[in-house]
């Protein structure tokens, strides 16, 4: 089921905010993304510049968006209607309609910016969120990033909603890659497993390159080769999600090749899963990320400490750092139109207290190489008034719905 898209008076209102929080001198510049080629005659699919994409809703490229904050009006630079040309790639937005669909002020052709920009930017401050401008050359271009990544912090409930359906798209993949792994000789056969799932459920993209780590590849974080063997007796690490209408979702779950976890791998596991559900109950408005992180490496030291897997002090452990051999990453980061999204950490250099409308990840993990273990869990997260709502809600994740997800057949 299709969820609605964010209307063009929402778009209209995140362009009202972002002019009044410039100065009234101001001009923001805000190009599209480039489309990139792949080989000299194929191009890689068109992703749109998020910022550019949030306060429009446009996903062509060679396009321009310009704010004149003193007036606020909204003047549009893109594609002008070529029939020879949409006759190979697709009609474009053009100009007479750009402001009936898009809501802004006036449309230009893109071949007339190296004439009109210079206009209407003469004698006042540029923002951009590049930063230099070709067709502004010499000009002192200050960075727009930090003002409108506060505003997307922030979610709407159309928003939210559009992140929801990001998030159970790819519930449904995890609970197919962990029907088929059984089915799966490889990583890669595994990884197809989830992207056919992102775009049969109508996923636009996947959010990032899909990790799918079996046994020691489970340590590597960023891993993307997905190209070994899946062995029976070891676990595999998928870290995997797809963008639904650019919005996106980021889940990990760790499980075993064999449907079956081992006594040791069950340990781990329920260490990383304690700590994850013991975090996630911290997500409420008024706490921060520096609580979820000390409680997380907290959970995690004294677990592993408990089942032998290390072994010394828990206070020596926390206070040398030393537990970063085995977890040397964050408890989670922003998610939305970036899967790691915009927005400061950080408010008056102390820990940023959490509000509604925050949307988060919470993902602790533990990685032993020498063990060929590695295990992540992941959930999508959204703050509200009471605490918390998780987007990824119905994906197992206890042993035994692990266990009984995968077996299941697809």
């Amino acid at each position: 089921m299709q969820v609605k898209a964010i209307t063009v008076s929402e778009y209209k209102q995140r362009r009202d905010v972002l002019m009044k929080n410039l100065e009234q001198d101001t001009i923001a510049v805000l190009p599209a993304a480039t489309h990139h080629k792949r080989t000299h005659s194929s191009e890689y699919p068109y992703r749109q510049e998020s910022s550019f994409y949030y306060l429009t809703g446009f996903n062509e490229p060679n396009a321009v968006l310009v704010l004149l904050a003193a007036t606020n009006e909204v003047i549009l630079f893109n594609q002008a209607p070529n029939p020879k040309k949409s006759q190979w790639e697709g009609p474009v937005l053009g100009q007479e309609d750009a402001s009936k669909v898009l809501g802004v002020d006036k449309s230009y052709n893109i071949a007339e910016i190296d004439e009109k920009l210079p206009a209407l930017a003469a004698g006042k401050k540029v923002y951009s969120t590049q930063a230099s401008l070709p067709w502004l050359e010499g000009q002192d271009v200050k960075a727009l990033a930090g003002i409108i990544g506060e505003q997307r912090l922030i979610k709407s409930p159309a928003e939210i909603e559009l992140m929801r359906k990001a998030a159970q798209i790819s519930v449904a993949a995890h609970q197919r890659g962990m029907q088929q792994v059984k089915n799966c000789e490889y990583e890669y056969q595994l990884a197809a497993e989830y992207e056919y799932v992102f775009k049969h459920k109508g996923g636009n993209s996947l959010a990032y390159e899909s990790i799918v780590g079996g046994g020691v590849n489970s340590c590597v974080l960023h891993y993307q080769a997905n190209t070994e063997k899946l062995k029976s007796g070891e676990m595999v690490l998928v870290d995997a999600a797809a963008e639904y209408q650019n919005y996106a979702a980021d889940i990990t779950r760790t499980y075993p090749v064999s449907g079956k976890f081992s006594s040791q791998q069950k340990d781990v596991y329920e260490v990383v899963l304690r700590a994850q559900e013991n975090a996630i109950a911290q997500v409420k408005p008024g706490n921060t990320w520096a609580m979820i992180q000390k409680q997380v490496v907290n959970d995690l030291v004294e677990g592993l400490l408990d089942i032998g897997i290390i072994n010394g002090s828990k206070d020596e452990i926390i206070d040398k750092q030393s537990y970063q051999e085995f977890y040397m990453h964050s408890s989670g980061h922003w998610l939305g139109l970036d899967v790691h999204d915009v927005g400061a950490y950080t408010q008056d250099e102390k820990p940023r207290p959490f509000q509604n409308g925050m949307v988060l990840t919470i993902e602790p993990g533990v990685y032993f190489s020498e063990l060929g273990l590695g295990v992540r869990i992941e959930d999508d997260i959204v703050v509200t008034d009471k605490g918390c709502d998780i987007l990824s809600k119905g994906l197992a994740k206890s042993v035994k719905e692990v266990e009984s997800e995968m077996a299941k057949s697809a």
